[in-house]
């Protein structure tokens, strides 16, 4: 299936004034492959700033740590494979993080 740039630039548009709502852009991962691809960007332009009140910091990095460390070099994925860490994923998240917190107090 093709699909039309006029249609990602609209999606992308909706999907934006959604920035805050984590709890809605979540759930447009499994409409389709197209509003997948168009919102994960967006969910992962601050992965750590989302849902505050909800989720501890420490908690977050839990759970996006194992991405991002998929997104090294084949070497560092080969030690790596030993601790069962993924080496794949489907997209690269590391290219759409624009925002990170400070780590100091950890």
């Amino acid at each position: 299936m093709i699909v039309n740039p006029f249609l990602n630039e609209l999606l992308q548009i909706i999907f934006n004034n959604l920035d805050d709502d984590i709890g809605s852009l979540f759930s447009l991962l499994f409409v389709n492959k197209n509003w997948c691809e168009n919102a994960v960007p967006i969910l992962w332009r601050r992965p750590l700033s989302y849902d505050r009140h909800n989720f501890e910091v420490t908690t977050k990095i839990k759970k996006i740590i194992p991405i991002l460390l998929s997104q090294i070099s084949l070497q560092e994925r080969i030690d790596l494979e030993l601790k069962d860490i993924p080496t794949k994923t489907m997209f690269d998240y590391v290219s759409f993080i624009k925002q990170f917190i400070r780590l100091v107090s950890l």
